[in-house]
């Protein structure tokens, strides 16, 4: 139950999974392979520093392409200056596999564009920046060149030659360990400043400072989100969209650090009485209780409005790497679908490698996997009909006030940027909405953020729910009450984060109010609840981090229950602790009511894996075949007769050899050669077939002849099938079956929701998690303490996908 520990024999797939002599080895989710691309890294921010001017070096650019230098200090001496940027460069290493850099178009001599893209490389048809006779900016990711003995970038300008300034605010590095890199968490959109509702316009040569990072209540007063928009105070940078709306004169925006002295660097251009929009990763203060950013107009008095798309962060385990690829092209609509309507929304794929033409783009996709948070994108606005704006958001999510582009009749623009898309939806990962007028839309990928780690396994209890990540860490989310979660705050969290101190795990399992694991040397730790010893550390005092198990060694699996928790061992015996008043640790229950401390169930010396439920427990022998042992009121333990209890283990009728088997509050199901088979209390139809009448041996679940593993919640039962696909019934009041209704059912029912795919499957006592083959979990049901970890407490009945992984 509730993840009240499930076992696998054949697949190590699931919550409950051990590693035997002889059984499958572990699946895991793929992932997905990108050509032409650099290696994954991390990002570090730098003050915005100068590297290109041709206003002071070298001539406007045209025509023909130009090579710049980016990275390194091995070049020949004055190289920097002799492109009019800052003498010696701006620190960005040789390795460094990509660079965050804003490009202005300055006095050009006529309307055109630029494209950016590493040296040495093919060119794109892949645009950064549009621009029309005034000077215009536009940020970005841009991959670079490797060869640390030459030039890295090389920039062309089509139609009309412009002067050209290259200012960088951070580069991409691949870890190793010495590099201070921080990782990036994409968000849905959110404003943080808007000078047009709080404190006005920013006069000309003046400067203001913001809040960004944190949640107190100054956000209000600068015309931003209450609260804030969830930036934690650990934060070194942020990507943001700054728009200068309503100036009174040309001019341009600087934006950097509040507790640094200003730059050179330009971060913004705009024309008189035209609003202009570009985004970037600026840097942030480093102090929590002061302000994080600042911004200076010059020139021209304008209205400043910041909105927010994600963060950068150094704290461990968060946030996702950056990968950067060879500009390439996603949509264009003036090849397909046409211009985008004023007033009208549209979705886009991003991701994976259905074929993209019918949107305009390259016809194989540009190598994002469907693991990736958010991309690295330029959004043109090409040929608009008059003026507006455009908001670009997950495709599965609402709408948000955040603005990515302004535009002007007739005049192209573009802006680049990191932006957040759907958690692998299946069919779309970001919406575009134009407002205001008619215009087509062109999104062109400079790279993509996916977390380097991701997760294996999942594990779901009573009111909250833990993932095995590929790192061998563990992350957990929802009841805090007892510190289930392991991360000693006892706060309850409706989104992933990292159990404190434990890097080594093998296994998770998740009981009603605690949380043991499975270290890889075969030892165990538990946390959460302890008033009946359950956690195993000889005492009852609960904790909110993990305590060592003592003297247990060479566990192959571990399950927690109700108020229990059993491992099965590699001496073919097993240990439970917690409470016995029905039985479950294996031993008389009149001489040893309860047991702080691990004790030998009796007459097991063969057991493979262990699985427990609210207050049975069943195990798996070398021969396929299964004891059960607890409560038996109402025919859980499936050996024929129902008895109250049964101290020892009983041995199950009529079943082949099991591969996996759970335990939830009043049944028990099996795998067996590709059957589900179930016993025990039958409300609701949990037993799968097709009826509510209990059976004290094993029955057939309708309609499954191809499950790989099985998994038990408090009143409902969920199969994963050899291809992905899940099937659950029973139970169904908050959705846990996770079919859009709350509706019971004594018959299988698909689960929805793009959970095709999955490697692993776990029920709680009201709610079901997946983890996926692209990397995500999903859950759906009950959700009071944000169990479902999408970030909400709103029960579910279609799975939604768990953030923080």
């Amino acid at each position: 139950m509730a993840g009240f520990t499930k076992l696998l024999v054949a697949a190590s797939v699931a919550a409950g999974v051990l590693t035997v002599v002889g059984t499958a080895a572990p699946i895991v989710p793929a992932r997905p392979a990108a050509a032409d691309v650099s290696s994954s890294a991390v990002f570090v921010s730098i003050e915005p520093c100068r590297l290109v001017d041709t206003r002071l070096q070298g001539s406007p650019v045209g025509g023909i392409p130009r090579t710049f230098r980016v990275a390194g200090t091995s070049g020949a001496p004055g190289e920097y200056a002799a492109q009019g940027g800052h003498d010696g460069g701006c620190g960005v290493p040789d390795d460094a596999t990509a660079i965050k850099a804003s490009i202005s178009a300055v006095d050009p001599a006529g309307a055109g564009f630029l494209r950016a893209w590493p040296a040495g490389t093919t060119p794109p048809n892949a645009t950064f920046l549009n621009y029309s006779t005034d000077s215009t900016t536009n940020s970005g990711a841009l991959a670079i060149a490797t060869d640390p003995t030459s030039a890295d970038l090389t920039v062309k300008a089509f139609n009309g030659t412009t002067d050209l300034v290259i200012d960088v605010q951070g580069y991409f590095v691949q870890p190793d360990g010495m590099q201070p890199g921080a990782t990036y968490v994409p968000i849905t959109p959110c404003r943080i400043v808007d000078t047009r509702r709080a404190a006005g316009a920013v006069a000309a040569f003046t400067s203001r400072t913001w809040r960004v990072a944190g949640d107190g209540p100054e956000f209000a007063d600068q015309g931003g989100r209450a609260g804030g928009c969830g930036v934690p105070d650990n934060a070194v940078a942020v990507e943001l969209t700054l728009s200068a709306t309503e100036p009174r004169w040309s001019g341009y925006l600087r934006a950097w650090p509040a507790d640094v002295d200003a730059p050179v660097a330009t971060m913004l251009n705009y024309p008189r009485n035209h609003a202009a929009t570009n985004t970037g990763a600026v840097a942030i203060a480093t102090n929590p209780s002061a302000q994080d950013l600042t911004v200076e107009a010059f020139n021209g008095t304008t209205h400043v409005v910041v909105d927010v798309q994600g963060y950068y962060t150094t704290a461990p385990g968060t946030g996702a790497s950056f990968t950067a690829v060879n500009p390439c092209r996603i949509v264009d609509t003036r090849l397909a679908g046409g211009s985008l309507a004023a007033g009208t929304s549209r979705v886009f794929r991003v991701t994976g490698t259905d074929d993209m033409a019918p949107q305009g783009g390259i016809a194989s996709g540009c190598g994002v996997p469907v693991t990736a948070t958010a991309v690295e994108a330029t959004i043109s606005v090409v040929d608009p009909a008059g003026t507006g704006y455009l908001r670009a958001w997950p495709a599965d999510g609402p709408a948000p006030t955040a603005t990515v582009a302004n535009f002007h009749r007739r005049v192209n623009v573009s802006n680049t940027g990191a932006a957040t898309i759907a958690i692998d939806s299946g069919t779309a990962d970001i919406a575009v909405r134009s407002y205001g007028s008619r215009t087509h839309v062109v999104i062109d990928i400079e790279g993509w953020y996916a977390p380097s780690t991701y997760p294996t396994s999942v594990s779901a209890g009573g009111g909250h729910s833990c993932a095995l990540m590929n790192d061998a860490t563990v992350r957990c989310w929802g009841s805090d009450l007892d510190g289930e979660l392991g991360d000693g705050r006892h706060i309850d969290r409706a989104y992933a984060a990292p159990v404190s101190d434990l890097t080594d795990v093998a296994q998770v399992s998740v009981g009603a109010d605690h949380t043991c694991a499975r270290r890889i040397d075969g030892t165990a730790a538990c946390w959460g609840a302890n008033s009946s010893g359950q956690l195993g550390d000889g005492t009852t005092d609960s904790s909110s981090t993990p305590l060592d198990v003592p003297s247990l060694s060479g566990v192959t699996s571990i399950a927690s229950g109700l108020l229990f928790t059993c491992a099965s061992l590699d001496d073919g015996t097993v240990r439970c602790w917690g409470t016995n008043d029905k039985g479950q640790l294996g031993v008389d229950p009149v001489t040893t009511p309860q047991a702080n401390s691990p004790v030998q169930v009796s007459g097991l010396s063969d057991a493979v894996s262990v699985a427990v439920g609210h207050q049975h427990a069943c195990a798996i022998l070398q021969d396929g075949t299964v004891r059960c042992w607890g409560d038996d009121s109402e025919g859980e333990l499936g050996d024929g007769p129902t008895d109250s209890t049964a101290a020892g283990p009983v041995a199950v009728t009529d079943l082949g050899a099991v591969t996996s088997i759970s335990a939830g509050y009043r049944h028990t199901c099996a795998t067996t050669d590709g059957t589900v088979r179930c016993w025990g209390g039958n409300a609701n139809g949990r037993l799968g077939d097709g009826t509510t009448i209990p059976s004290n041996v094993p029955v057939l679940a309708v309609g499954i002849g191809d499950a790989a593993s099985v998994t038990v919640g408090g009143g409902h039962t969920c199969a994963r099938l050899g291809n992905g696909d899940l099937r659950c019934w029973g139970y169904n009041a908050y959705g846990q079956i996770g079919d859009g209704t709350t509706d019971a059912t004594a018959l299988p029912t698909t689960v929805g929701g793009g959970t095709s795919g999955a490697v692993a499957l776990d029920a709680g006592s009201d709610h079901t998690c997946a983890a996926l083959a692209n990397g995500t979990v999903r859950c759906w049901g009950y959700n009071s303490t944000g169990q479902v970890g999408d970030g909400t407490t709103e029960d579910r009945t279609s799975p939604v996908a768990v953030l923080g992984l």
